[in-house]
């Protein structure tokens, strides 16, 4: 989840260059009690008595599909020229495509017409989006005419439709938002696939600083389309290495961290640190946020760096526009 030690000291370099400051020495390891595993993280606070059973509770119970996106895509590709009348009703139509599709990933098929895909229930994990850009394996959902359309995406212009013309399963070149025949792209119903489950962080503002012999309180929302098993926050040294960190569990698809992400930092000493933010679910972990943030001294005469405060959010402040723009 770090970046490479030759980064960090590319933009540090950089940082030092352009506004000649002297960083005070930072110390290279965790307080007592602050470290844990080895990503650096303390304990995970899930409210259970095992932290670690916890947490393999929560990976069970993440609803990912029994198969990838990859697979998704071979399997539209074994369907064309098939005829799929999943529910032995009206023949083949487009809705028993998506029902025998629903079925291979290992979900419960939906009910109604194909425009009432915009409605109707979806299995846990899977998301429904107005007017999304389709990802490889999304159902696509048009209106129009009495019943409207159901389709599933590969790319731009190569999706699948049952009872396009024909009652069977065919591959249609058109872009997937101008097919004709008066059938409108609405938008899409994504699945659960383990290559779509990244947590978003939302409502983070990036801290004016966290102050020397005080505790920080982090805020921001995680959510994510499934259950998020913990978030860690880490504060790195200019080596990299993290000097203060904090994991929590999560309890759902949403965890507000500034109901339980309180940062010791009591212990480290003014200075410019990086502040990162990760999320992890079953099948993978994501940084959400990297930014440079200031510890100041107490007092602006106990500060190492000429200046004080101000000097320090300007470091702050261009280290991050650096890192923005290596990104």
């Amino acid at each position: 989840m770090r970046k490479s030690r030759e980064r960090i000291g590319r933009l540090w370099t950089v940082l030092f260059l352009c506004l000649a400051l002297i960083l005070p020495a930072v110390p290279a390891r965790a307080e007592p009690g602050q470290t844990g595993t080895e990503s650096g993280s303390a304990a995970v606070e899930s409210g259970a008595e095992n932290p670690e059973t916890a947490a393999h509770e929560a990976t069970a119970a993440i609803p990912l599909t029994e198969h990838t996106q990859a697979e998704a895509v071979e399997w539209l590709h074994s369907m064309v020229g098939t005829g799929i009348d999943y529910d032995g009703a009206y023949g083949a139509q487009c809705v028993d495509f998506i029902k025998a599709y629903y079925d291979w990933l290992g979900v419960e098929a939906a009910h109604g017409d194909a425009q009432d895909y915009r409605t109707n229930r979806l299995p846990d994990g899977f998301l429904r989006i107005e007017n999304a850009e389709p990802m490889p394996g999304d159902v696509l959902i048009y209106t129009g005419g009495k019943y409207g359309h159901v389709g599933i995406f590969e790319a731009e212009h190569a999706t699948y439709h049952q009872n396009w013309g024909q009652p069977y399963v065919r591959q249609l070149t058109a872009r997937y938002d101008a097919i004709s025949d008066s059938r409108f792209y609405w938008g899409v119903i994504r699945p659960c696939f383990p290559e779509y489950v990244d947590p978003v962080l939302d409502g983070w503002t990036t801290p004016d600083g966290m102050k020397e012999g005080q505790t920080y309180h982090p805020g921001g929302i995680v959510t994510c389309p499934v259950d998020i098993v913990s978030v860690t926050i880490e504060v790195l040294a200019p080596n990299g290495k993290a000097v203060c960190s904090r994991t929590i569990g999560g309890e759902g698809k949403t965890l507000d961290l500034s109901k339980k992400a309180d940062l010791d930092v009591t212990k480290l000493v003014p200075g410019i640190y990086e502040y990162v933010i990760s999320a992890k679910t079953a099948v993978k972990e994501v940084e959400l946020l990297r930014i440079y943030c200031a510890i100041y001294a107490d007092t602006d005469k106990n500060c190492a760096i000429q200046g004080g405060k101000e000097a320090m959010r300007s470091a702050c402040d261009a280290a991050n526009r650096i890192q923005v723009g290596a990104a």
